[in-house]
């Protein structure tokens, strides 16, 4: 059986669906900068509203826009079969590594291409995988990493070829 790329064209389409599927991050200021299959940056602009009591950028935030930033990355790696699956975290873990000022952005990857992880969703029900997001300042240094684990579960009675 053989696993096609996915198409830049369905790639932007989702980029561009992103920026209202998840409510809240547009509600932050979350940009989805870049999708593509397995991988995807999002930013986030400065805003006095994203600050804590010592002026960084608060955690949550910071939170946010690294699982936006995974969710995309996961999204890019199934931009063929989103009609047809249900994806969701099972788990994240986030380290701060130092405090973050705006702007920011989030480079996402996930642990397998996404060729690979489509094969692997046609043979089976269901598919775990890891999204790694490092977050970086304006200067570009690394201010936090997050490791999302994500469970991408195909809809009951639907199946087919992964394109």
């Amino acid at each position: 059986m053989a696993v096609e790329e996915i198409d830049e064209g369905l790639l932007e389409f989702v980029r561009d669906g992103l920026g209202g599927a998840v409510p809240f991050a547009k509600h932050v200021g979350i940009v989805v900068e870049h999708v593509g299959d397995g991988v995807a940056t999002a930013s986030l602009a400065p805003s006095d509203l994203l600050l804590n009591h010592v002026a960084t950028v608060h955690a949550g935030a910071l939170f946010t826009l690294a699982e936006t930033g995974s969710g995309a990355a996961m999204a890019g790696a199934f931009a063929s079969l989103l009609g047809e699956i249900r994806p969701v975290v099972s788990d994240a873990t986030i380290e701060f590594l130092r405090p973050a000022t705006a702007p920011l952005r989030a480079t996402a990857r996930s642990s397998e291409g996404g060729a690979a992880l489509r094969a692997s969703l046609a043979t089976a029900d269901r598919v775990t995988f890891d999204v790694t997001v490092d977050i970086s300042d304006g200067r570009d240094r690394k201010v936090a990493v997050l490791t999302a684990t994500w469970v991408v579960k195909r809809v009951a009675g639907e199946r087919s070829e992964p394109r």
